[in-house]
């Protein structure tokens, strides 16, 4: 998502507005509490990710959940956010951007053999 593009802002405040236990890569450090209050998880988790908003929580994955929270709510935790990573939209989003970057990988190892 672009830094600049306010429509997009916008749409992701408007989700979050409709549904405040809806997480996107908009969602602030309090959404992400909330969230995570709201799905019954323990203080220490809470705690632990207090800090992240919800791009950063979607950075991780099912083993960085289970190191930092325990085998059971990490998994727990990790089915929640891969939940919210479809609603919003976002695993279609990195697909995207992994597609562009593979085309501009081999665009420019076509260049490269050009001119060899």
């Amino acid at each position: 998502m672009s830094r600049g593009n306010k429509s997009e802002l916008s749409s992701c405040r408007d989700r979050t507005k409709e549904n405040p236990v809806m997480l996107t890569t908009c969602s602030t450090v309090s959404d992400v509490k909330n969230f995570l209050q709201s799905k019954g998880f323990s203080n220490n988790v809470i705690l632990m990710f207090s800090e992240l908003n919800g791009a950063q929580l979607f950075s991780l994955n099912r083993e960085d959940f289970e190191k930092f929270c325990g085998k059971e709510e990490g998994i727990r935790l990790d089915s929640h956010v891969k939940i919210q990573k479809s609603l919003c939209g976002y695993e279609n989003q990195t697909n995207e951007l992994a597609k562009i970057l593979q085309k501009r990988k081999e665009k420019s190892e076509i260049n490269v053999e050009s001119k060899i």
